[in-house]
């Protein structure tokens, strides 16, 4: 049973059905309206391909032509509410749906015929209404995606005690009677126009009656997109962020165009190009000017390593000391770097050291997991099937990630967040099934 909070939030979600629709239906009826209006063109307009059918690409693409971004997620849902067989993709007669009004039975009719169908050139001004309607639904899909995200998050939250909340006579399906008490009953008066806008959303397959297939594919279709896997950001497209140059960083920091962050600042050696005055008055400067004087056996040759003395060439000659102080550190150097010595890294880099971070904690959880499971396997009363049949309560010989958050919440009193099962089901769902056998 769901909290009275939860309840609200699901007259919420409802009233967002509602109100989409009605926002779309206005638009349908705009774009219905425009001279030289043709369902048939506008699919062969996003069908570019011909293949017959229309997928999230070509919407994608349809409206990135017009400057209008939407993530394939999106498209993917604004798809959903018409896709009658669940194939994944817009036949004609489901496209249909989508631009035409089901009050204009004459133009629906007219549409749906295979008599005459003639492919000519989109008007501008249909194509301008028809971008509307688009937009109108990924606006529409977007607050839903949110409202039903907070559903998700509520801790009492299920997909069947959601579904019994609002139906109310207890006959399996939802019709405008039971939408009404339970809207009236979190405190909501809806009107005829907004029970009927609310059914039209939630049927899918057009029978004039809402099942709990039909509740549960749309809670589960968004709750898909909880994860950021499937959503990606509409400025951050590649591994790197095409805003991140040169000019918002330090100029003292190490930057890759190719690295996806940027790396601790470089360190600065007593050859850098700084300033003598940023040098004067340390220890390094005075170590310098100690390096001339012993090194420099003219009394004329400046004490500064980087000018040239102007009376170089008519210097005395060198002594004897300071000459051969000089070869031998030249020749040490030498024989150094003849010798293959390089000099080895004291301290790991920063990358590595996050990298060995996450190697052990990866090894620790492994094996707190291969500890509780011989614990869990030890137990003279554990038995595989019974905990299965836990979360297996339909005879479908598999569970999904709604199964395993109603059987955690019901039978163990825990409420994991929905991309925590989702994460879950990546790990051990090597088939890629979406559920579990």
């Amino acid at each position: 049973m769901l909290s009275t909070e939860t309840e609200s939030r699901l007259s919420k979600m409802l009233l967002i059905l509602a109100d989409g629709e009605a926002s779309v239906e206005v638009t349908r009826q705009v774009l219905a309206n425009q001279i030289g209006f043709d369902p048939y063109n506008l699919f062969r307009l996003l069908d570019t391909e011909v293949k017959g059918w229309v997928d999230s690409i070509n919407i994608v693409d349809f409206l990135r032509r017009h400057s209008i971004f939407c993530g394939s997620f999106e498209a993917q849902q604004i798809i959903y509410h018409y896709d009658a067989d669940l194939s994944g993709t817009l036949s004609y007669s489901e496209f249909v749906n989508l631009v035409v009004s089901e009050r204009n039975v004459i133009l629906r009719n007219s549409s749906l015929s295979t008599s005459y169908r003639s492919i000519l050139p989109v008007p501008y001004d249909v194509e301008f209404s028809f971008v509307r309607l688009l937009e109108k639904e990924l606006d529409f899909v977007k607050t839903l995606n949110s409202a039903i995200r907070e559903l998700n998050l509520r801790y009492d939250f299920n997909v069947l005690d959601a579904f019994r909340s609002v139906d109310v006579y207890g006959i399996d399906n939802l019709n405008t009677d039971a939408i009404r008490k339970f809207l009236i009953r979190n405190f909501i008066t809806p009107s005829e126009s907004d029970l009927a806008n609310i059914v039209k959303r939630l049927d899918v397959d057009r029978d004039y009656r809402v099942t709990y297939t039909e509740f549960k594919n749309l809670i589960s279709s968004y709750s898909s997109g909880v994860t950021s896997v499937s959503y990606y950001s509409p400025v951050r497209r590649t591994y790197y962020s095409p805003f991140r140059t040169r000019v918002y960083c330090s100029p003292r920091r190490c930057y890759s165009p190719l690295r996806t962050y940027y790396s601790p600042p470089k360190k600065i050696e007593p050859y850098s190009s700084m300033r003598t005055n940023m040098l004067s008055g340390t220890t390094l400067s005075k170590t310098n000017e100690a390096l001339n004087k012993s090194l420099s056996g003219s009394p004329l040759r400046s004490t500064n390593l980087s000018s040239n003395s102007p009376k170089r060439v008519n210097s005395p000659p060198r002594t004897k000391t300071g000459f051969n102080n000089s070869q031998n550190l030249s020749q040490s150097n030498l024989n150094l770097s003849g010798s293959g010595f390089k000099p080895s890294l004291k301290y790991p880099t920063y990358e590595e050291e996050v990298f060995h971070q996450y190697i052990r904690e990866l090894i620790a959880l492994e094996n707190s997991i291969e500890n509780n499971k011989s614990d869990v396997s030890l137990k003279s009363d554990f038995n595989m099937e019974d905990v299965f049949s836990i979360f297996e309560k339909y005879g479908k010989g598999a569970i999904s990630e709604f199964d395993l958050k109603d059987g955690l919440n019901g039978y163990f009193g825990l409420f994991p967040l929905l991309d925590e099962i989702s994460a879950l089901f990546k790990r051990y769902d090597t088939e890629k099934l979406g559920s579990l056998k």
